[in-house]
């Protein structure tokens, strides 16, 4: 498998060689199929919290997976809209900047 794709810069644009696009075309059928599946889980997901909750059950095992019921809870967490505005100097001086690499980000058209 190449991993190689040509990308050349023409007039400010960019365009992307035969493979690039066919690998972009496998990548858009595999994004549905994957949202598909995505909807599928969570229904199965909502049946199982369901039927655990009805039932009492806190873990179900089979060879293709575990499930383990979390029941509900509380958690804690800071208003950071309200700090800033309420608090600035207590917000800027637990605040703290952290570095983000570069990257791209794929969205295939429906």
């Amino acid at each position: 498998m190449n991993t190689n794709f040509e990308i050349n810069a023409i007039d400010g644009n960019l365009t992307i060689d035969q493979q690039a696009l066919e690998l972009m075309e496998k990548a858009k059928k595999l994004d549905l199929e994957q949202r598909k599946i995505e909807i599928q889980l969570k229904a199965f997901k909502e049946s199982m919290l369901n039927a655990m909750e009805k039932n009492g059950i806190k873990k179900f095992e089979n060879d293709y997976l575990t499930v383990t019921y979390k029941a509900p809870s509380s958690r804690k967490t800071i208003d950071s809209k309200a700090l800033k505005e309420q608090m600035p100097d207590i917000y800027e001086a637990f605040t703290r900047v952290s570095e983000v690499k570069s990257s791209v980000m794929l969205k295939f058209k429906e």
